[in-house]
């Protein structure tokens, strides 16, 4: 005789909305790559230790649990410009994920945009280094100094494999984006990205061309991106001249444009 299956209770349904909504505001998932799917599967995988009124998971994938971010030691490094400090002797991420404590996508890019600005002043000498978007969110440039114009990127050490990358952040889009997407092929869809990258590197582009406007001399675009360690308190940080739609962390183009490894 088949096994009659229980219904869920209102406590399991909240455990679920919650991770739910933990997927869709929290994670930067990039729907060609079929990472959408992998999360769902390693969030309905977690245990039921899990509070629906913290959000707080006390077990995860063994790549990344989801304790909710450590304590912080010292600094707030996500409101407070930490001071960075050379790790001797290290060397570029190897691609090797390592288990963190859950940190949500905008304090990690908080952080990584403080250590970068830390390391600016502390290590390149541009006391003038600066958040770029204080008074407006999403603006087209992360950071701003001196000649130069930076777009900041972090991401977190226990990322699998697949979401090893820096790439644009492509905005979530709207019901009538979703509703053509959802009649395109998987080609279509990649060429309807690909457009969308390229406008966002236009705008880019624009803000540069306005700086220059006002500042009255020539500005550089950078790159710079962050793989955070943040339970213990490390950043390996990498640099490239422009702007890059998308960059392997552990491709050719990563090793050459790390700058070293940092305590924060």
């Amino acid at each position: 005789m088949a096994e009659e299956l229980a219904m869920p209770t209102t406590e399991e349904e909240a455990i679920y909305d919650a991770a739910m909504d933990r997927l869709r505001q929290e994670m930067d998932l990039d729907p060609l790559t079929g990472s959408v799917l992998e999360e769902v599967r390693r969030l309905l995988e977690m245990n039921r230790n899990h509070s629906p009124t913290t959000g707080e998971f006390t077990h995860g994938s063994s790549v990344r649990s989801r304790t909710g971010p450590k304590p912080m030691q010292g600094v707030d490094a996500r409101i407070t410009i930490p001071k960075v400090t050379r790790i001797s002797g290290a060397k570029p991420f190897d691609g090797t994920p390592i288990p963190t404590s859950f940190l949500s996508k905008q304090d990690r890019g908080k952080i990584g945009e403080n250590v970068i600005v830390g390391y600016l002043r502390q290590h390149e000498g541009m006391a003038d280094a600066r958040h770029a978007n204080t008074k407006k969110n999403n603006f087209a440039v992360d950071i701003a100094y001196d000649h130069m114009l930076v777009e900041g990127k972090a991401g977190g050490i226990g990322n699998t494999k697949k979401a090893q990358q820096w790439r644009l952040t492509i905005g979530e889009p709207g019901k009538k984006e979703k509703a053509a997407l959802a009649g395109m092929t998987a080609e279509q869809k990649r060429v309807h990205n690909a457009r969308k990258e390229q406008a966002i590197i236009e705008r880019k582009a624009k803000a540069k061309a306005d700086a220059e406007k006002i500042l009255g001399h020539k500005v550089k675009p950078r790159t710079m991106s962050i793989i955070l360690d943040h339970d213990r308190r490390i950043a390996h940080l990498y640099s490239f001249d422009g702007y890059h739609p998308r960059i392997d962390w552990t491709s050719d183009q990563a090793k050459k444009g790390f700058v070293g490894a940092f305590r924060y």
